[in-house]
């Protein structure tokens, strides 16, 4: 197929609105990422944007969009500044439940085109997997609640601590989830679908998430919204693969300076994702030594150990504009240097 994007053509024709001060190229800048839509009207004015390409049904185009600064008002001949960047406005091209745009500010490198999943039940296998999508609902066993669930559900008395994880409004207890599994009610449960013990198999909420390009980590997500503190915020999906297989590919992608492996199972693993070729916006998640976000493995409709769900909740009040990240924890041996930022930085991810 051919690529999504052409190489970038700084003598093409497409207008911009004069700018009178260079200075204000970030606020258009911050504004614009915000929301390209209804961005403040103040800054709005100062800019017309062109898409160059549209989505059609069958690929996934990215827009060029240009923005020029003159130095004065009465002259639009010879513009100070020219800007340039890409903008998508739905990544997953209308397969996740609300749009997720994707922006790059900070160079001229395209969107990395991946094949969207948008839900666990589109995750795929290859063939020494699929075993896992075919026979693994027949190992779960479900509980007798009527209704809505409490900490008395067999489901929830799978855990360690022996209690639901969640409250009432379906947010993370503080502790749930740090070190322990978390299991979920299924399929095989008799409690409905309201249940408060039922919040990742839900899907993701409707939270306005956008994949931008940072200055020195790639490819991030920030939130445009803000999210409360201990809420699920997103899945992680991709390929499911054996540990030997995940070995193989690990080795090419450290060699590459990036890896989009998550095992299902701490310590003992048997089976990992790999979001690299088949993914959602989680692939582009960013590590910090001070995360806003906790990584955390539920059991859905299996019992296994070894198959876990890995979902991704906000440790604290996370504002609109913040980039969300969490802790990769790679082992001593799998070191590189950090970029997160964050007062407790430990200058390498490891």
């Amino acid at each position: 197929m051919q690529s999504m994007y052409h190489s970038l053509n700084r003598d093409s024709n497409v207008p911009g609105e004069m700018l009178t001060d260079a200075s204000q190229l970030q606020a258009i800048r911050d504004s614009i990422s915000l929301d390209m839509k209804t961005a403040t009207n103040d800054l709005y004015n100062y800019v017309r944007l062109k898409q160059c390409a549209q989505q059609n049904e069958t690929d996934l185009l990215g827009g060029l969009v240009k923005i020029k600064i003159y130095q004065d008002d009465q002259d639009d001949t010879s513009p100070v500044v020219e800007e340039y960047y890409y903008k998508i406005d739905d990544i997953s091209n209308a397969r996740a439940r609300y749009p997720i745009s994707a922006i790059n500010l900070c160079d001229h490198e395209p969107y990395p085109h991946v094949e969207y999943i948008s839900d666990y039940e589109n995750m795929v296998y290859c063939k020494d997997t699929e075993s896992i999508n075919q026979n693994i609902h027949n190992k779960c066993s479900g509980c007798t609640c009527p209704g809505v669930c409490g900490d008395k559900c067999s489901c929830c008395l799978l855990q360690e601590n022996k209690h639901c994880s969640y409250d009432a409004n379906g947010l993370l207890k503080p502790g749930e989830g740090v070190d322990d599994k978390i299991f979920e009610c299924n399929m095989n449960c008799s409690c409905d679908q309201f249940c408060n013990n039922r919040v990742v198999q839900r899907g993701s909420p409707e939270l306005v998430l956008q994949v931008f390009k940072t200055m020195n980590k790639g490819w991030g997500v920030r939130t445009l919204v803000d999210i409360k503190a201990h809420q699920f915020i997103q899945e992680y999906l991709g390929e499911v693969i054996l540990e030997a297989e995940a070995e193989s590919r690990g080795d090419i992608y450290d060699e590459r300076g990036c890896s989009y492996l998550f095992d299902m199972a701490g310590g003992d693993n048997k089976y990992t994702i790999d979001a690299y070729r088949y993914g959602n916006l989680t692939r582009f998640f960013n590590h910090s030594c001070g995360p806003n976000m906790l990584s955390v493995r539920v059991g859905v409709d299996v019992q296994d150990d070894y198959v876990s769900r890995i979902a991704f909740f906000a440790k604290r009040d996370i504002s609109a504009m913040e980039e969300l990240n969490f802790d990769y924890k790679y082992q001593i041996y799998k070191k590189m240097k950090c970029y997160c930022g964050a007062a407790t930085c430990r200058q390498w991810v490891q």
